[in-house]
């Protein structure tokens, strides 16, 4: 059973996670470049499945200006290192003309454990997200939050479908 942890942060604080793609600075085509670029993944700066992203992350914070602050300081920190090698960040959910076939993964446990697990089934992850992490204070007060955004989680969604192409190609799906 996996235990709570409501109440172990102040309430209503956030924490965002945010996955940028790697891409040439002059093409805009995706770079597999996170472990020359950075390294060791930190708390703030880690690796997503494939070699083309770069995760950020906030610590927890008790705003939106102080996530939108952090962020901006991220960012311009996984930008210029990235610069070095001639590469920079595009904030997008998914790439509208990268081909998710020989993309290269991370060389990770954990990453390599799910290219085996789900062999070419992998490839369909050429997508980034924005993860915003919100702690409530108790489970009445979680549920609460639940049921308010659920009647609006259908044009959340409208909202985000922030491509009509999946590798060059028009799926002729639009966002509102």
């Amino acid at each position: 059973m996996i235990e709570h942890r409501y109440g172990s942060q102040p309430p209503w604080s956030l924490g965002v996670e945010e996955e940028l793609f790697l891409v040439d600075a002059e093409t805009l085509e995706t770079a597999s470049l996170y472990s020359r670029v950075y390294g060791e993944p930190s708390e703030r700066i880690k690796p997503e499945l494939f070699e083309c992203f770069v995760e950020i992350a906030t610590t927890v914070l008790p705003d939106g200006d102080a996530v939108l602050e952090s962020l901006v300081e991220l960012r311009r920190e996984a930008a210029a290192r990235a610069a070095i090698h001639g590469a920079t960040i595009l904030a997008v959910g998914t790439h509208a003309t990268a081909s998710s076939r020989g993309q290269l993964i991370v060389p990770l446990p954990r990453y390599e454990r799910m290219a085996k697990a789900f062999g070419d089934g992998v490839y369909n992850q050429l997508v980034c997200g924005l993860h915003v992490h919100v702690a409530v204070p108790d489970p009445a007060a979680c549920l609460r939050a639940f049921e308010g955004i659920v009647p609006r989680l259908p044009s959340l969604l409208a909202a985000s479908a922030n491509s009509p192409y999946w590798e060059g190609e028009d799926t002729v799906w639009r966002s509102i």
